[in-house]
Formats: C-alpha cells, structure tokens, sequence
C-alpha cells in the first residue's frame, strides 16, 4: 500500500520540517491479509535479490503453490526475506513491543472512502490495487491449504483486521 498512500500524502503537500505530530492523527492503514501475501509473494518473486534481506533464493523456486509454502513456513519462524512478507501488525509496535498508540485504522480495499472518513481529506486520484496475472499465482486465493497456512502465518493481521474492520475473511 505504500504506493497508494505516498501518493495521497503527496497531495496534502504538509511540510515535514514543521510537522508536529500533536497537530495529526497516527493512521495505520490494513490490507486483507490473504490478497496481501499473495501481492507480496508476487513482489517478492520478482524483486533484485539486493532488496531481500539474506541470499536464500528457495523462495524463488518451483510451483507458485511450492514458492507460496516455502515462505509461509518461514513467516511462521519469524524469516522475513523483505517487507512485502512481514506482518502488517509488526508495524503497529516499535522494537520493544510498545504500540505506537494509532488514532484510526484505514482499509485499503476501501482507501479513498476511509481516508475521507479519517481525515476529512478527499482524494481526487483514482486508487488500483496490483492486479496478479501470471498463471499459478492466481490459483493461490483458491487453495485451501494456501489460505489455512496463510490465516496460521498472518493469525495478528487477521484478528487486527477483524477488531478494525468488523470483517470475517476466509470463514
């Protein structure tokens, strides 16, 4: 979601050298974990090894279902290859655990709506989520055993979307 969020921060125009953080709201935004994983799967699959945090290129490797596996086996072990893969609640704590203390929750599938919600703040640029096309990888939201092992790996972010969104996803 960074791309989409840059780019309405971007039309806010704030001056970062005046900002204070009293004057705003700390917004945290959610994604539906399962569309999520499979976007950063695909961003992962494709990233140079230079953005990955160590040269294991087993994730690489095989069917999208095997490279889809490997890494949620290794999410599970807390083995991030890069921040496509990492849970979004890891992002809501600082290094000791402590919650940043976030004002609001903004559901990126439902961006433009929720940041008008939050910030009063309309976005007049047209917000589209990655769209997978490659044969395989848009299998993965039809596997069973994928979306098993994906609530397993991603159990945080689904009850953090759950308490902040009201929804059930993949009952």
């Amino acid at each position: 979601a960074s791309t989409t969020i840059r780019i309405h921060v971007y039309t806010i125009k704030t001056d970062m050298n005046t900002f204070d953080r009293t004057d705003y709201k700390l917004l945290a935004v959610i994604r539906d974990p399962v569309k999520r994983f499979i976007s950063g799967l695909n961003a992962l699959h494709y990233a140079p090894q230079k953005v990955c945090f160590f040269e294991d290129n087993n994730y690489k490797k095989g069917t999208w279902l095997q490279k889809a596996l490997y890494t949620l086996n290794h999410v599970k072990q807390g083995i991030y290859y890069n921040i496509h893969i990492v849970p979004q609640t890891w992002f809501h704590h600082n290094r000791e655990g402590i919650p940043f203390g976030i004002d609001d929750y903004i559901k990126f599938e439902d961006f433009n709506a929720e940041m008008l919600r939050t910030t009063g703040i309309k976005n007049n640029h047209h917000i589209t989520q990655q769209t997978i096309h490659e044969g395989g990888i848009t299998d993965l939201i039809n596997s069973q055993e994928v979306i098993h092992e994906i609530k397993n790996a991603y159990s945080k972010d689904f009850e953090c979307y759950k308490q902040h969104t009201g929804e059930t996803l993949y009952e």
